[in-house]
């Protein structure tokens, strides 16, 4: 087949492409929003974990207050402190704390001082174990003792290794949280709440939240404490929460893996569409130039033909004309369809008076019309009755 125009062979692709193109902006565009709203979305959920670390952090705060207002009024001993923590419902309302104590305040000779827990619970043999201990020993404890002592606040401590030894004999990261107890400015010791990182971010949902793929993390004083394996470098800032337990926390989140909504798969879907919209295009457009040329062959073609018809008409007409013999044309009835003009004059008659009349009227062979002489006074005048043969 010729080959298609050039204008009109690109038409196809040039609608295929631009079908690719729309197809490709739209779905670029809805991809921007849906993103978008994707984003919103989280940062909606981002904030709900910041506002749960707010209360659960003020929660251990007033338990604090509580266990301090406690050893204000009665000066315990180990049994009264277990019934009153045992009061308190800690794996129902606390599930994240590890256990109550209190630290007895001990000043030595110059500058030494010690911080002992003399009261502990629960009294599970894990709590049990670390009644003595010395926790002004440690920095990172000695310095929330300190902040809290001199401020009369709640004071958590760092992200450290919470003294309780786990099955295993490893030790759960956590925090461990502070607030005086003091008659007049003298400090008699110190309340604390040991919380288990693992289990407040489960409370938090943090943990499910990853599992769901949200890659949320959260940092304490710009350090990241949670997932253990997350990637600070590629996460946005969302919420912070400065000052919270004389520390700044803050909640962040990986905008790339970002979870994908029902909605987010629209732009893939447009952009497939757009792809077979653009094939049935091309196909049908395609299909259309090609019958179009076809069409335009087929006329050309027809239109040769009619040239060399009426060539050969012309021709054979002036072949015909120039026949010195008389000579006729008739249909399968005998009628006279074309004469030329020896014939007509022969018979001194116009062409059109022979057009319709049967040959028979004029020729002398009986296979014509039965009978040798034939006349027919109605069609031509006597003086142009002729006879003849051959």
């Amino acid at each position: 087949m010729t080959a298609l125009p050039q204008a009109r062979s690109a038409l196809p692709a040039a609608l295929f492409w631009l079908i690719v193109l729309l197809g490709a902006l739209a779905a670029y565009s809805l991809h921007n929003f849906a993103r978008g709203l994707e984003r919103a979305a989280q940062e909606e959920r981002i904030e709900g974990y910041a506002a749960a670390l707010t209360q659960r952090l003020g929660s251990y705060e007033n338990l604090l207050q509580a266990t301090q207002a406690f050893w204000l009024s009665s000066n315990p001993s180990q049994a009264e402190f277990e019934t009153f923590v045992a009061g308190l419902s800690l794996p129902e309302r606390y599930p994240a704390v590890q256990g109550v104590a209190f630290y007895s305040w001990e000043e030595g000779a110059g500058k030494s001082r010690q911080a002992r827990i003399t009261h502990i619970a629960p009294a599970t043999a894990q709590n049990m174990a670390i009644l003595g201990y010395d926790g002004y020993a440690d920095p990172p404890r000695r310095n929330a003792m300190d902040l809290a002592a001199s401020s009369g606040a709640p004071q958590l401590t760092p992200l450290l290794k919470i003294r309780q030894q786990e099955a295993h004999g490893g030790h759960a990261a956590g925090f461990v949280y502070f607030l005086p107890v003091k008659r007049g400015e003298r400090v008699l010791g110190l309340v604390a709440v040991g919380v288990r990182l693992d289990r407040l971010t489960e409370q938090l949902g943090l943990v499910e939240a990853n599992q769901r793929q949200e890659a949320v993390s959260l940092y304490l004083d710009g350090r990241l404490i949670f997932p253990a394996n997350g990637r600070a470098e590629r996460q946005s800032l969302s919420g912070e929460l400065p000052g919270l337990g004389g520390h700044d926390w803050s909640l962040r989140y990986d905008p790339s893996r970002v979870p994908v909504t029902p909605f987010g798969l629209f732009p893939a879907l447009i952009l497939g569409l757009s792809l077979v919209a653009a094939a049935m295009t091309y196909r049908l457009t395609r299909a259309q130039a090609e019958a179009e040329q076809t069409l335009r062959l087929s006329n050309h073609s027809l239109h040769e033909s009619q040239g060399r018809l009426e060539q050969s008409r012309a021709e054979f007409a002036a072949v015909f004309q120039a026949i010195q013999d008389g000579a006729v044309f008739t249909d399968l009835s005998g009628r006279i369809r074309l004469t030329n003009q020896a014939f007509s004059r022969q018979l001194a008659a116009e062409p059109r008076e022979l057009l319709g009349h049967n040959v028979s009227e004029w020729h002398l062979d009986s296979r014509l019309g039965g009978s040798r002489v034939r006349g027919r006074d109605h069609a031509l005048p006597p003086a142009r009755r002729h006879l003849f043969y051959g």
